[in-house]
């Protein structure tokens, strides 16, 4: 306080230390008005909102079977929620990392489908192949995290995750739902393929809450006698093999299975509930 003992004495100290004072005041209270800016989303250097989160999403490679037919996917990534929905990020390349901001307090399904620029499986009326998912926060790498956090999709996770996103797309609220348990119990019923699950009567139990194991289950299958056309053909499940043209079409359910060839044809079989089975034309 050197530079304050000029002429003027004790008088002109106080006037000076009162002249300083406002100056001090704002200086201390400055960083606690950024932080509260920052926290409830106000602030133009905060880019995430209070009620968001930061989530690292790790998209997975694709399975072997879908890029001997096609090559290389690349992947669009979605979230759904109870309240709302959002795109991560589009065409991105497997085994990279994309952040995106989802709500903070909720369950939210995050999934990745597979997408091709060029060729590719001949879809038809919106159809796709089995996504890669995972479940927040319950398959996060630090679910108590409140500024962020991680998850890594896998094809493995992709049919309960699907399975969640249909039912809080219809905005029902999942929490109290066992999830990890759930994951648990389709990998224990179905460890070679997840997809062969009865998908309609287990979505429609989580949706009003009477979820039980018991529904956790294959879906019935009726032998086919139907050879496959010619050619080199792959299913929407990432876990079943290829099939090849001349054999006879694997056991299917009750609806409709497509099979997609590597030279860009598509092949349906139906069957009925009475087991009767017929195929159309590749195309």
């Amino acid at each position: 306080m050197k530079h304050f003992t000029h002429a003027g004495g004790a008088a002109s100290l106080r006037s000076a230390a009162t002249r300083s004072a406002p100056v001090i005041a704002r200086a201390r209270f400055a960083p606690l008005w950024l932080l509260t800016a920052c926290a409830i989303g106000l602030s133009a250097s905060c880019s995430v909102p209070f009620d968001r989160i930061e989530v690292a999403v790790l998209v997975p490679v694709a399975p072997a079977v879908w890029t001997a037919a096609w090559g290389e996917p690349r992947f669009d990534v979605r979230w759904q929620s109870a309240v709302d929905s959002g795109i991560a990020a589009g065409s991105v390349e497997g085994g990279t990392t994309v952040v995106t901001t989802i709500p903070r307090l909720a369950p939210v399904a995050i999934l990745a489908d597979a997408v091709w620029e060029t060729g590719g499986p001949a879809f038809v009326c919106g159809e796709r192949l089995a996504p890669a998912g995972g479940l927040w926060p319950a398959q996060a790498t630090d679910p108590a995290a409140r500024r962020g956090g991680a998850i890594a999709l896998s094809f493995e996770s992709g049919l309960a995750a699907s399975l969640i996103a249909d039912v809080l797309a219809a905005g029902v609220d999942i929490r109290g739902l066992a999830v990890s348990r759930l994951i648990d119990e389709i990998a224990a019923v179905l460890p070679s393929d997840p997809w062969r699950i009865d998908y309609l009567p287990l979505r429609r139990a989580i949706a009003a809450r009477s979820m039980r194991k018991t529904l956790i289950r294959a879906a019935p299958t009726w032998p086919v006698d139907i050879a496959v056309p010619e050619g080199h053909w792959v299913s929407m499940s990432p876990f079943a093999g290829a099939v090849a043209g001349g054999d006879v079409w694997p056991a299917a359910p009750v609806g409709v299975t497509a099979l997609w060839s590597s030279d860009g044809r598509r092949v349906a079989l139906s069957v009925d509930a009475a087991g009767r089975a017929w195929a159309t034309p590749p195309r």
